[in-house]
């Protein structure tokens, strides 16, 4: 088999385009319990599955992860003839993934071989000069491969990355710990996986100790070992080292964690089972990964300790496991250093003393020694010497490499053959296949069905918590078998999330809560499960009954948030393909559903919070308001105009930007009325009214355009080319947004008529108030600027957003060019996002003016008041209706008339003819554009009706008035309906 180096890319080396980052192909190679799957499976796999940052996603991964290179491929390799030198390959998975890693680590070996080490350690002297050790090195077979550098070696035992020069720290190691020179290497790795219950003193260096333990922690969290890190943390801390550690690890209750992605220390591995053939690190941890974890072995001393029910602190610092081997019967001279702790510790053990009826009676050869208890003992040992028998109940548990906790107390064998009268072997071997066999046996051990329940249970929540999901879930399937068990059916729910199975993790869960034996985590482990379904109509009440049966749970509000962003974002991505395929309907009713139930989630949080509603008298004298700060013209009329309307009115004003919600919730504890102005119904934003409501304060949701209702926005051409498709998409989801936000808030205020009828339809109380846009001390920068000696006439058109163009173009612009022809001294000026097209422009000359778009008011202002006729173009329908007269109003303030299309707003505010004009049609438009060019002393008296008009209406203390009855009115109407529950409710 020859691979070329350039088509190394039919490897995969990319991710795949199914997928940013998934190859599918390379994942089937490397993970033999993908291998069967398709391409959308994988990916669908690894998008659930918890331990996806534990799976490589691709080649080019890996390689990266080991600091390997492609470019060291030469062009031309006889890959059949190195994978026949090399067995363990084939014996593993053997695809060319594998075959190229494989060739890559060994040429990185070559690179790091130490002949210092190699000389030492393999006691090599120097009769063999260095050229002919390298060559004897690489004609290593893998049945005997040495290592080339400490460092490999070190990694060999499950260390890496821990950084020792051999030279001068192995030296000064030596010495301070007395090891003999021959073994001194071995001794270290040793010392240094049995840390922290061997101080080893390291080197006179506080930053070479601090590194090296630091690795050392990083490498035990790999290897699941949690307990054994965090006291290696504490160590670190009270030897002072902590001022040079880099660690912030977040333990868990878990002693030791296993998982198939769980590092492994491959000389314990390799030492530790007899029937692996080749101790090659790549072979033993591939292996590991395909079939150990699946087949229930062990990934380090400690887990094996830990399945024996043996605990390594129990080895004794003196232990010499050399000399214990040669002075031990039962071990062989080529056992390891793992074989004779575990015999060590196993016999130091005083708990294996000789249980008389255990013995008796798991072995029927001695059964007739049941009251005989020295004979019984006397027999024990003399089976000894021909095979291996337990003397009690933990050392048969230790035999199984299993805790002996999981042998109860009240196990009686005699009595577990009485109640299974066919079994099929002795019940001693009965029971062992009970504890390790898969499929699990079921067996009644006790005449109590509770009893045989909770035997299986706690043999489930083991093989759990050492990774074997699937033998866990037999067993606790077995002990709901025998009595419904909560604990047995809240570890199912568990097994079966970790799985990424939420619908049938979330029965589990409801079917544990109704036992009512069950922990907390089984209410917040189905409120994740039905988060991440998306089926958010009762999250709300299982939190409710969480509070109730476990109130003083710390882990509520970490769970909600969490929930919170998992719906979110799948409802994020939901809105994203509706609103690709146009489906406005439904992405409102997603929307609204979503934010109603965060809304609810959090009422929950705060009412079990031990935070009552206030049902005092509400201050009206302080006001909050949480708005859009992003478009200037906005904030200035919707913000700035009613923080000094208000403080005219005596009312103290506090103003935070939406997207400052620590702030925001700091101010809105200072206020019994908050008014969100033009705020999307973001998780943050939600949570801030779902507080306010709950805790009894007024909220009133304003707006000043009809940007929630669904005809908005209206068809992307209307936007003259200005906005992209993104863009839009982007205005359609903030129209859900805006809608639902609206709709969780009590009251309304609105900047016109039309729009308010609209708004009070959304919330709570069907009831919104108008508010116009008004003066403010910008306004004076508006005053008549044309002079009466004026040459031109000049008809002005600003386009301050993206839309209406299609509007301009279609409505008044042909009437506009009819009156440029017609009369001379006739201009036009459009100042804006509008860009007429080329030919009028060429055809008309310096009578049209086309400026861009100025963020500049006073700009702005220069251009309007330089006008002689002020136009407002828009198409006659329901969001333009509901648009604000504010181009008849800053025009009026320069004394400019204004011919507008008659939108209901306008028709709502301008007296016709007299402060301005209504233009209905096409001939409407040209007919007042031509009169008003040919007669100034109409423009005039028009204009300055219309000025007087605004300074008295839109004034400061008209508006102040205006806004004081609002807040008076919401606030009398708020305690009234709270009075008699008439609020209305936001549906779950």
């Amino acid at each position: 088999m020859k691979i070329h180096a350039d088509d190394l890319k039919n490897l995969s080396l990319q991710p795949d385009e199914i997928t940013p980052t998934i190859s599918p192909s390379f994942v089937r190679a490397w993970y033999k319990e993908k291998t069967l799957l398709t391409d959308e499976e994988i990916v669908d796999s690894l998008s659930h599955d918890k331990d996806q940052c534990s799976y490589i996603l691709n080649f080019e991964n890996l390689l990266e992860a080991h600091n390997l290179s492609l470019r060291d491929v030469p062009r031309n390799v006889d890959w059949t003839s190195y994978s026949k030198q090399h067995p363990s390959i084939s014996a593993g998975a053997g695809t060319e993934y594998h075959i190229i890693f494989h060739y890559l680590k060994e040429r990185s070996r070559s690179k790091h071989f130490n002949i210092d080490f190699y000389r030492g350690y393999y006691g090599i002297d120097h009769s063999i000069t260095d050229s002919e050790l390298i060559t004897n090195w690489n004609s290593d077979t893998e049945q005997n491969k040495r290592f080339c550098s400490f460092g490999e070696l070190l990694s060999y035992n499950g260390l890496d990355n821990i950084f020792i020069d051999e030279k001068v720290v192995l030296k000064e190691l030596i010495e301070r710990n007395r090891w003999g020179q021959r073994e001194a290497w071995d001794d270290l790795v040793t010392a240094l996986k049995l840390m922290p219950m061997r101080v080893l003193q390291l080197t006179g260096s506080r930053e070479t100790n601090a590194g090296i333990y630091e690795s050392l922690h990083r490498n035990f969290i790999q290897m699941g070992l949690i307990l054994k890190a965090s006291k290696l943390e504490s160590l670190i801390v009270e030897l002072g080292l902590k001022a040079h550690s880099n660690i912030t690890t977040r333990f868990n209750s878990d002693e030791i964690t296993t998982s198939k992605h769980t590092k492994i220390d491959p000389d314990f591995y390799f030492s530790w089972y007899s029937d692996l053939k080749f101790g090659d690190k790549l072979f033993l941890e591939q292996h590991w990964l395909n079939f150990g974890f699946d087949e229930g072995r062990s990934p380090t001393f400690e887990h094996a300790l830990h399945r024996l029910g043996l605990k390594i602190e129990k080895l004794p610092l003196e232990f010499d496991w050399r000399e214990y081997i040669q002075n031990t019967a039962e071990l062989h001279s080529k056992d390891s250093f793992y074989k004779a702790a575990a015999h060590k510790i196993k016999n130091t053990d005083d708990d294996f003393s000789f249980d008389t009826d255990f013995y008796t009676s798991a072995y029927e050869d001695a059964r007739h020694l049941k009251h005989q208890p020295v004979n019984a003992e006397l027999h024990w040992k003399s089976k000894m010497l021909v095979g291996m028998r337990a003397r009690s109940p933990k050392e048969f548990m230790s035999f199984l490499e299993l805790p002996s906790s999981l042998y109860p107390s009240w196990l009686d064998i005699n009595k577990v053959e009485r109640l299974n009268q066919e079994l099929p072997q002795d019940a001693l071997d009965t029971l062992k296949d009970l504890f390790t066999s898969t499929p699990a046996v079921r067996l009644r051990v006790a005449e109590s069905d509770q009893l045989n329940s909770e035997f299986y249970c706690n043999i489930g929540t083991h093989y759990e918590s050492i990774g074997q999901r699937g033998r866990a879930e037999e067993l606790y399937l077995i002990a709901n078998g025998f009595l419904t068990n909560g604990l047995a059916l809240e570890h199912l729910g568990n097994i079966y999330l970790n799985s990424g199975l939420h619908s049938r993790a979330g029965t589990f869960y409801s079917l544990a809560i109704a036992t009512g034996n069950c922990s907390e985590w089984a209410y917040i482990n189905q409120a994740g499960c039905m988060a991440a379904q998306l089926n958010i109509d009762e999250i709300d009440s299982v939190y409710s009954k969480a509070y109730t049966h476990f109130p003083e749970s710390s882990k509520y509000e970490l769970s909600i948030k969490e929930n919170i962003a998992t719906i979110w974002n799948i409802a994020s991505k939901k809105s994203a393909s509706l609103i690709k395929e146009n489906h406005r309907s439904k992405l409102i009713s997603l929307v609204s559903n979503t934010t109603n139930s965060i809304y609810h989630i959090n009422a929950t949080q705060i009412r079990l919070g031990k935070l009552d509603r206030y049902r005092g008298s509400i201050n009206k004298k302080n006001v909050t308001i949480i708005g859009d700060f992003h478009l200037p013209q906005c904030k200035r009329y919707r913000i700035d105009q009613k923080i000094e309307q208000l403080q005219a009115a005596g009312i103290t004003p506090n103003v935070a930007s939406w997207t400052d919600i620590p702030y925001a919730q700091q101010l809105m504890s200072f206020s019994d009325v908050c008014i969100f102005y033009r705020c999307p119904a973001l998780p943050e934003i939600v949570k801030l009214i779902s507080t306010a409501s709950t805790l009894g304060k007024v909220t009133i949701y304003e707006i000043d355009d009809l940007i929630f209702d669904p005809a908005y926005p209206q068809h992307i051409s209307t936007y003259g080319g200005y906005v992209s498709q993104e863009e839009y998409n982007d205005l359609v989801m903030g129209m859900a947004l805006y809608r639902s936000a609206a709709m969780l808030c009590d009251y309304g205020i609105a900047s016109t008529q039309p729009l308010s009828t609209e708004l009070a339809k959304l919330v709570r109380t069907n009831k919104s108030f108008v508010h116009r846009n008004a003066l403010d001390k910008y306004s004076l920068m508006l005053s008549p600027g044309r002079s009466a000696e004026t040459q031109y006439v000049n008809i002005f058109y600003g386009s301050g957003t993206k839309a209406h163009n299609s509007d301009f173009i279609h409505e008044a612009l042909p009437s506009i060019l009819r009156v440029l022809k017609e009369e001379p001294l006739a201009r036009l000026t459009v100042v804006g996002y509008l860009q007429l097209p080329k030919k009028i422009l060429e055809e008309f000359g310096d009578k049209i003016v086309n400026a861009p778009f100025t963020s500049s008011f006073l700009s702005y202002s220069t251009y309007l008041a330089c006008a002689d006729i002020n136009i407002a173009v828009l198409k006659r329908d329901k969001i333009n209706d509901a648009k604000s007269e504010l181009k008849w109003f800053e025009a009026a303030l320069c004394g400019v008339p204004s011919v507008v299309s008659a939108t209901q707003n306008y028709i709502d505010v301008i007296e016709d003819g007299e402060d301005g004009f209504l233009a209905r049609s096409d001939q409407d438009w040209y007919k007042i554009l031509k009169m008003l060019v040919s007669n100034r002393e109409l423009r005039t008296s028009v204009g300055e009706q219309a000025r007087n008009r605004v300074l008295v209406e839109y004034g400061v203390d008209n508006m102040a008035t205006r806004a004081s009855s609002i807040i008076d009115l919401v606030v009398q109407d708020h305690q009234e309906c709270l009075t008699t529950g008439s609020l209305g409710k936001i549906s779950s």
